[in-house]
């Protein structure tokens, strides 16, 4: 895996597998962090590079840019996916509550599985990305399902690690 990991950060990956990686980060911490210290270990190496004389009207573009992007996020919450408290739901899943008590976003390594569990109220699941599969049905990415309130006795798992919104309640 480490050669992967260097191959993903010195850019020696074709178009399709570093979409794999990044697919991958997303549902692993462990892989996120890794690329990260690499990333980190190889920043010192910018500076043997020397100064390089910026375009004219670069600072220019930039403040535009700024400003632009500033104008249009203002007013609004923005929580990025590494962001935030993540607390352990099970092996390989990770949580994290959203806007309300209700809302949870599941980041769910490949292989995880969710064991059998309670629900207090009609539990809502959106599958953002990857696979779901429950019963030996597979749900992928825009996949809705509604489970009601009571003792849900299916596993929930996935095979190549997914993301999912889940809410409980109304």
């Amino acid at each position: 895996m480490k050669n992967r990991i260097d191959d993903y950060v010195l850019g020696n990956m074709s178009i399709e597998e570093r979409a794999a990686m990044d697919q991958a980060r997303r549902y692993d911490p462990e892989l996120d962090q890794a690329i990260r210290d690499v990333e980190d270990s190889l920043a010192p190496l910018s500076l043997a590079a020397g100064a390089v004389p910026p375009p004219p009207g670069l600072w220019n573009r930039i403040e535009t840019a700024i400003g632009s992007e500033k104008e249009a996020l203002e007013g609004r919450a923005i929580i990025e996916l590494a962001e935030g408290d993540w607390f352990s739901v099970a092996p390989g899943i990770d949580g994290k509550t959203m806007w309300n008590g209700r809302t949870t976003l599941l980041r769910c390594a490949a292989g995880a599985i969710l064991p059998n569990h309670m629900h207090d109220d009609d539990e809502h699941l959106l599958v953002l990305s990857g696979d779901l599969v429950i019963g030996g049905r597979t749900f992928g990415g825009g996949d809705y399902i509604r489970s009601r309130r009571g003792f849900d006795r299916f596993l929930h798992m996935t095979r190549t690690g997914c993301l999912i919104l889940t809410q409980i309640g109304q």
